[in-house]
């Protein structure tokens, strides 16, 4: 016998995977650049692109630690992963 939660659970849509994630600087002009691009293709961050701001300042700039460069190995801000 099914529960109310059960069927909650099983009506629940899977969550949708963004499929680009763009990590960037806001202060960058090259980030606006491909901002800008891609507004001006139909994509929303927030919707279809993940917005993962990277740090240039902070403890010496977060680009330049192991996670970033395992994205980007030239250690430059912005990356768009597909």
């Amino acid at each position: 016998m099914e529960t109310a939660v059960d069927q909650k659970v099983q009506k629940k849509k899977p969550e949708k995977k963004m499929p680009f994630i763009l990590y960037s600087y806001c202060k960058s002009s090259a980030s606006w650049r491909v901002r800008l691009t891609l507004a001006l293709k139909g994509f929303t961050i927030g919707k279809q692109v993940e917005y993962r701001a990277v740090n240039l300042v902070k403890d010496g700039g977060e680009h330049k630690k192991d996670e970033y460069f395992a994205l980007n190995p030239a250690k430059l801000v912005p990356t768009l992963v597909v």
